[in-house]
């Protein structure tokens, strides 16, 4: 596949092209299924009612505060919205357009990402393919942490490629700022930067102090201090060090529970809220940090009582991560992802198996490696998958990429004998 357009100025046009197609398709989203002013939908996800109203009250002046409460909830996308809030006022259209803008830039970011990989080509095919990603689409309608996070997962991948290039101490804070502000929005990303750095140890073998005072030690140092003000503000409302977020012990537990564990219907996917018996005893302790340190002994003993179970809860995890066979209320959902995850699934495949090798998609490993672990630990969801749509998509152009190069190296290996006769 050609890697490179001669022209500046048609890569220049292309992009805006494809910037404009994505921002359209998202803001259509938006208009068609729910009205550009309509609330958050609670159906797709509750969260998105708590960012809304921790957001409403931040720009009302009550601060970071849920039902007249100091939170430890997840802050990022609720500092998103209420960013949006405050320019432009309490307006769901503004919020919705910003979601969308989200969408349209992370777009843009992979074609960066793919040029610095594989050429102008590569990058453009990328940003092109997830302009057109129904699924990243479908999140920009809704006031979840996935687009705002894609955003930020790109800019922490781009940095890497550029500090592995150019080992220059601005991609290693940049690196460092952006694995910090996806953690903000997604807290299990807190184990991106580890991921990125057992990577560098594998990849970029061997790392002399020099080197790691380049590409490793700056991005940490950056990251820690990012994360640092919110653990500051988080133990003067609660007493106790909490990073940044009190709600991964009941998330824990909705996926390492009696019923994930035994039920064959369930196993390895989300059991929600109120429909546990344990999860309704955790809700009512009254202290966030307590509640979450419960919620976490009541998985982990369940987990030890069902030790022999554990590979394939395990495995059901992973399945219900990976799968195209999506079992949502919403059967237009359930098709059009599906599908589109059923195309992709296989040049990903490829694309993943014929890219190991290379130094340039480290990054992107760590991105992976970040959704199979936080599966492994939670529970099995699309969800997480979709998070890193941008990621997905490069290695699906990568598979594409290797099968158009093959099928190209083929024919002309049947043409060669009969241009000798």
């Amino acid at each position: 596949m050609a890697s490179r357009i001669t022209s500046p100025g048609t890569v220049r046009a292309r992009l805006i092209s494809i910037f404009v197609v994505a921002l359209l398709i998202r803001l259509a989203m938006n208009i068609i299924f729910h009205g550009l002013n309509a609330p958050p939908d609670p159906d797709a996800g509750v969260d998105q009612i708590y960012y809304d109203t921790t957001a409403q009250n931040i720009v009302n002046g009550k601060g970071f505060t849920y039902n007249g409460l100091p939170s430890t909830y997840t802050p990022g996308p609720t500092f998103a919205l209420a960013t949006i809030y405050q320019v432009f006022g309490i307006s769901y259209a503004y919020a919705r357009i910003g979601w969308s803008l989200l969408g349209a830039l992370t777009v843009i970011l992979v074609y960066f990402i793919g040029n610095h990989i594989q050429g102008e080509m590569f990058g453009l095919l990328a940003s092109l393919a997830l302009a057109l990603h129904p699924i990243h689409s479908y999140y920009s309608s809704h006031f979840l942490s996935e687009v705002p996070f894609s955003l930020f997962i790109s800019v922490a991948i781009l940095s890497a490629i550029l500090l592995q290039k150019h080992e220059q101490i601005r991609y290693a804070i940049l690196l460092g700022v952006a694995a910090a502000l996806g953690a903000y929005m997604k807290p299990a990303a807190i184990l991106y930067l580890p991921l990125y750095v057992t990577l560098c140890f594998i990849y970029l073998f061997p790392l002399t102090v020099k080197r790691c005072a380049h590409v490793i030690i700056p991005p940490i140092l950056a990251f820690i201090v990012c994360i640092l003000p919110w653990t500051i503000r988080n133990y003067s409302v609660t007493g106790h060090i909490i990073p940044l977020t009190t709600h991964g012990g009941t998330t824990f537990l909705d996926g390492n529970n009696e019923t994930a564990f035994t039920d064959p219907t369930v196993m390895g996917g989300f059991v929600g809220v109120g429909e546990l018996p344990e999860e309704r005893f955790v809700r009512r302790i009254p202290d966030p940090y307590e509640r979450d340190k419960m919620a976490y002994r009541i998985g982990f003993n369940t987990i030890k009582r069902h030790i022999r179970d554990l590979p394939k809860v395990e495995a059901m995890k992973l399945y219900r991560a990976f799968t195209f066979i999506y079992n949502t209320e919403n059967k237009m959902f359930n098709a059009v992802g599906g599908a589109s995850w059923a195309l992709l699934l296989p040049f990903f495949i490829a694309g993943l198996l014929s890219s190991l090798g290379d130094k340039l998609f480290m990054p992107l490993h760590a991105a992976l490696g970040l959704v199979v672990i936080v599966t492994l630990i939670w529970f099995g969801d699309f969800r997480y998958r979709e998070s890193i749509a941008p990621v997905l998509v490069i290695y699906g152009c990568r598979g594409l990429s290797s099968a158009v190069d093959w099928t190209k190296q083929t024919f002309q290996s049947f043409r060669l004998p009969s241009q000798e006769m």
